[in-house]
This record gives C-alpha cells, structure tokens and sequence, in this order.
C-alpha cells in the first residue's frame, strides 16, 4: 500500500509537470508572436543586413530595384535549403515588370549593389498585368551576394521591411548609398501587413506609372498592403519579413495604399528550371 500511494503521488506529479510543459509551449508560441509583430533592435539590424546584401539597383527606363531570390521557403537559418538536392540552386534577380514597359527584350540592363558589383542583364520572364512580376537573367550571377528565400509568415499584422533604392533618401550615407550614384540610397521602411487580398478576392488597382516616354497605365491584382510608404524606385524591391524571408514583391502606390505581389508565378518558374536542370543532369 504506501507503494501504490507513492507512485499515485508520482503519477500526479507527471501530470502536473506536463501541464507545465504545455504552458511553457505556449508562452514561447506567444512570445514569437509577439516578436513579429513588435520588431526587436536587434530585427531591425538583421533586416538592415539583408537588404543591403540582397537589393538591387535596376537601371531601366523606369529606374527600379531587384532583389536576389531562389525558391523555397525561410524555413531554417541557411540560405542553400531553398535549393534543394540533387539540383543546382536556381539563382534570379526578380523585380516588377513594369519597369520594363518601354523596353526592348533584346535590350541588357545594367544592376548594381551596395557593396560595388555591377551585373549586365537581360530579361529572361515577364509576367506582366496583372502579376506585375520579371525575372532577370544576369551574367556572373552565381557569385552574387546571398539569395532570399520566400517568408514562413503572410498574415495581418506582420512586421516587415519594404526596401528598394530612390533618390537621395540617405544620400552621403556610406551604409546605403550606391558607390557609381551616391545620390540614390536605399530605403528601408519598416511597417505591418494592413491588408491581404488572398486567392479569391485579389484587388485590382490602376496604377499610373511614369516613364521617360510616355505614362503607362498598369493594372494590378495585389496579394496585400503595408501600412508604410513606398515611393517612386522601390517597386521591384522585396518585402521582408523579421527573418529575412521575401514576403513579397513591391509594386508602389495602388489602390489609395502601398501595396506588393505575391510570388507564386515566380516560384513557379524557378521550380520549373530546376526540375529542367535537375533532369538535365541525371541525363548526363
């Protein structure tokens, strides 16, 4: 008998500690939460790292920014998981395809970054109205700085990071400012997801965009809106969120609010190539 009692007074205390356990859990589900919906110092540094690492300057005839990507999601801390075994990682520079509106497809575009490098590209995809999505291909692309994977996180509420380069946002700043145009910065604005548009109910908007030619009138289907402003040369530029994971792609100022593009064509595209490369290879 005093065995019996022990070991129900053991079995209690079991149950008691799960239970602690459990809310444990809970509080750490919690406090994640909460920390991508109030950014840290520290998220607002990493988020810095990123996009000056990973954004571009697209000199087109609407000046634009870019952004190097693979497909696959933000899933773990090292950028090579988006890519997979058994196939090379697919590098792309993506970016919004109506920058490209005047432009001629056989035409290269020349793409910088922060820390110097020049690339010369082409346009390989367009995904025009109402996706408002390109993907470039670029010579010595493979010894770019690291790619982005695709956001973990699309909700309301959301911390993210629009970035994208315009003109004399933090000019003579060594940190964001292009070496060959020290007049045109990169700007980071930080903000929250206000509004997402989903599968069924994408949002159109008309968006007047200016060219050296003529206005361009682009319609768009926005897979969600920031809080935050994003002006004239960030389209193109990804939204990030808290882990450096691509939300989406900015287009600018639509429907009365800022708004971004999903990337699902884009994934779509890419995946195609690395199953093309992936087969190429086995064929070999």
């Amino acid at each position: 008998m005093p065995f019996d009692g022990l070991e129900s007074r053991f079995d209690g205390l079991e149950s008691r500690f799960d239970g602690l356990e459990s809310k444990v859990d809970g509080l750490v589900t919690s406090v994640n939460e909460l920390l991508e919906v109030a950014p840290t110092v520290a998220a607002h540094e990493r988020i810095a790292a990123c996009a000056t690492a990973s954004t571009l300057f697209v000199e087109a005839p609407i000046n634009c920014s870019a952004f190097f990507y693979s497909a696959g999601e933000r899933a773990v801390k090292d950028a090579s998981a988006g890519s997979g075994a058994g196939a090379p990682p697919v590098i792309a520079v993506v970016t919004a395809a109506h920058c490209f509106a005047n432009f001629r497809r056989n035409e290269s575009v020349s793409v910088m970054s922060l820390s110097g490098f020049s690339l010369k590209c082409h346009l390989e995809r367009v995904f025009e109205s109402p996706n408002d999505l390109a993907v470039l291909s670029c010579t010595h692309a493979a010894a770019a700085p690291p790619l982005l994977l695709r956001s973990s996180g699309f909700r309301l509420g959301l911390a993210v990071a629009a970035a994208g380069f315009v003109d004399d946002a933090f000019a003579g700043t060594p940190r964001f400012s292009l070496p060959e145009f020290p007049a045109i910065s990169l700007k980071l604005t930080f903000a929250r997801i206000a509004n997402v548009a989903g599968y069924w109910n994408n949002v159109t908007c008309d968006v007047l965009q200016s060219s050296p030619a003529t206005p361009v009138q682009w319609r768009v289907n926005a897979a969600g809106f920031v809080d935050g402003l994003v002006t004239r040369g960030m389209s193109g530029g990804p939204l990030l969120d808290l882990r450096c994971g691509v939300v989406g792609v900015l287009h600018g100022k639509g429907c009365e609010s800022s708004i971004f593009m999903g990337l699902d064509a884009v994934d779509a595209y890419l995946a195609q190539k690395r199953s093309a490369a992936a087969g190429a290879g086995n064929a070999g």
